[in-house]
Parts: C-alpha cells; sequence; structure tokens
C-alpha cells in the first residue's frame, strides 16, 4: 500500500513539473513573440518547440531540484522588442539578465511577481517612462542595474524598501527630484552609481552611519547641493566618492584622510568656498590612483605630500581653474609605475 501511494505522489510530481516547465516554456515564447530584431538569429533558430527542453534553450538555466527556469541571461545579444507582461510567470527566476540590447517600452508590473529574484540587470537598452514603484517589493533582490535608458521622473519612495539590496545602479537615465531618504536605511547597501542624471537636494548628514558598507558612492553630473556629510570619514570601507559637477558648498571634511581604502576622490567642478582647503591629511590616503579637486573655489595654502602612491592621475588645476595661493605636490620618490 505503501507503495502505492509513493508512485502516485511521484507521478503528481512528474505530472506538476510537466506543468511548471509549460508554464516556464510559455512565458519564454511571449517574450520571444515580442522580439522585432534578432539581426543574429539567436532566438528565432534556437528557442522552438523543437527543442525538446526550455533548459537547453540559449541563455536559460534550470534549477536541478525543480527543474524551472532559475536565470535569463540575454545580455548582448543585440536584441531589440518589448518585455511581456507572462515574464512575471518564471516565479523561480532568481536572476534577469537583458543588458548590453535595444529593449523598449516600459517595464511590465507583472515582473512584481518574481519574487525569488535576487539580480536584475536592464542595462544599455532603451526602457523608457517612470520607474515602476513595484522595484521595491522585490524582498530578495541584491542587485539593481537600469543604467543607460531613458528613464524619467523622480525615484518612487517604496522603490528601496529592499532590505538586501547590496547595488543599486541608474546612471544615464532622465531622473528628476530628490534621492529618497528610504535608502539611506539599507544598511546592506554597498554601492550607490546615480551618476549623471538631474537629481537634486543634500544628501544626509548622517549617511555613512545609517550605511556603514558603502564601497561606492557615484552621484556626478547631478544638480546635488549643501554641505559634504561630514560622516563622510566613518566609511572605512569607501573606495570611490565621485561627486564631480553638482554644486556642494562649504568644506571637504577634515577626517577625510583617513578613509585608507579610498581609490578614487573626485569633487571637481562644485562651488566649495572659503574657509575651504583641502585637507593635508588627503597624502596619507596611500591606495588613491585618481584625485578630482579642480573648479574649485578653494581658498588657502596647502601642502600635501603624496607617498606609496602607485598611479596617480592628478586632476587639480591649481593654476587658474583653482583660487588656491600655494600648491605643492611631492611626489613619491620611487619612479612612478605606469599600468
Amino acid at each position: 500500500m505503501d507503495s502505492f501511494f509513493f508512485h502516485v505522489a511521484l507521478l503528481c510530481s512528474f505530472a506538476l513539473t510537466a506543468h511548471n516547465i509549460s508554464t516556464d516554456q510559455s512565458a519564454l515564447l511571449a517574450l520571444s513573440a515580442q522580439i522585432t530584431y534578432d539581426p543574429h538569429a539567436i532566438l528565432a533558430e534556437n528557442w522552438t518547440t523543437n527543442n525538446a527542453s526550455v533548459c537547453n534553450w540559449i541563455g536559460v538555466t534550470c534549477g536541478l531540484i525543480h527543474q524551472r527556469v532559475k536565470s535569463l541571461n540575454l545580455s548582448f545579444m543585440d536584441l531589440g522588442g518589448r518585455l511581456p507582461p507572462q515574464l512575471g510567470n518564471l516565479s523561480f527566476l532568481v536572476s534577469l539578465d537583458l543588458r548590453g540590447n535595444h529593449f523598449q517600452g516600459g517595464l511590465p508590473r507583472d515582473l512584481v511577481h518574481l519574487r525569488r529574484l535576487r539580480f536584475m540587470s536592464f542595462g544599455d537598452n532603451k526602457f523608457s517612462g517612470e520607474l515602476p514603484s513595484w522595484l521595491g517589493y522585490l524582498p530578495r533582490l541584491k542587485i539593481l542595474i537600469l543604467s543607460n535608458n531613458s528613464f524619467r521622473g523622480s525615484l518612487p519612495n517604496s522603490m528601496f524598501n529592499i532590505s538586501k539590496l547590496e547595488k543599486v545602479e541608474l546612471r544615464f537615465n532622465q531622473l528628476t527630484g530628490a534621492i529618497p531618504a528610504t535608502i539611506f536605511n539599507i544598511t546592506s547597501l554597498q554601492v550607490i552609481d546615480f551618476w549623471n542624471n538631474r537629481l537634486t537636494g543634500n544628501l544626509p548628514r548622517d549617511i555613512c552611519q545609517s550605511l556603514p558598507r558603502l564601497r561606492v558612492i557615484s552621484l556626478s553630473q547631478n544638480g546635488l547641493s549643501g554641505q559634504l556629510p561630514p560622516s563622510l570619514p566613518q566609511c572605512s570601507q569607501l573606495q570611490v566618492l565621485s561627486l564631480f559637477r553638482n554644486m556642494f558648498t562649504g568644506d571637504i571634511p577634515r577626517g577625510t584622510g583617513n578613509m585608507t581604502m579610498l581609490q578614487e576622490l573626485d569633487l571637481n567642478s562644485n562651488p566649495l568656498m572659503n574657509p575651504g582647503t583641502i585637507p593635508r591629511e588627503i597624502g596619507n590616503l596611500t591606495m588613491l590612483t585618481r584625485l578630482g579637486l579642480g573648479d574649485l573655489n578653494l581658498r588657502g595654502t596647502t601642502k600635501i605630500q603624496f607617498s606609496h602612491v602607485v598611479l596617480f592621475l592628478l586632476l587639480l588645476y591649481a593654476a587658474g581653474k583653482s583660487s588656491i595661493s600655494d600648491q605643492l605636490f611631492r611626489p613619491p620618490p620611487q619612479k612612478w609605475t605606469k599600468i
């Protein structure tokens, strides 16, 4: 009797698996039907019902246990078209990578059903419209990349309700308004990259107290203003601080020289005012490979000695663009190493 029930359960399991695979196949065929540009016939020749299992289709990876589609990677395949709502039926999907194509239109709301999704990259496409608020309802999402598209409008507050988010990349869009305060509550966040948008407003003074794991702050070429957060030196893991071409004023925080992991510091083209001077301690940043302090309205006399620096790209224009009366840089005694 036990053997009978076991075989019944096994048959039911197979039937359920077959149904699920059929659901995934239908979702992918719906996507294929929306492809209007496939110059290399990648999907046209591979995504067919003649190919017995959807798990063998190019760009598709299935899980070993449930035999459901867990990864869809069509990156850099030169595809064009729109995303169908049926993609939201890929309920076991963990990774969705469509970057480097020509997809256009908006993001279908049905993608909110991808509750297992951890990686989403739609970068380098032609998507447009406003950023959907439902992005904040993907509870396991860790990586969100929407760079190099034509998204416009403000950043929805609910978009940053994702407690596990580690990287958010929105560079090169047409986003406006202030950065929602909710993003500064995500303690797992390591990368904020909103470079080249039209964002305005201030950064919170305690940004590094709230986000201790930050490695990259890239907010250059926006319209951000106010003083540089005094808590910046508390970002002990920070490797890139890029804020050039904004409207920041006040002093460069004195503790900046204590950010020992910093590799890139770019504050070019900000109206930092007197009594702002370049902290001498910046010379202690032995990991620094790029420094941009040109076009600053700094005043004063500062002597900085850089030691143990392997590669140093000097972007400070003291004689004209910056009004520093005397700026002396002393290179390290060893020869410069070219990389």
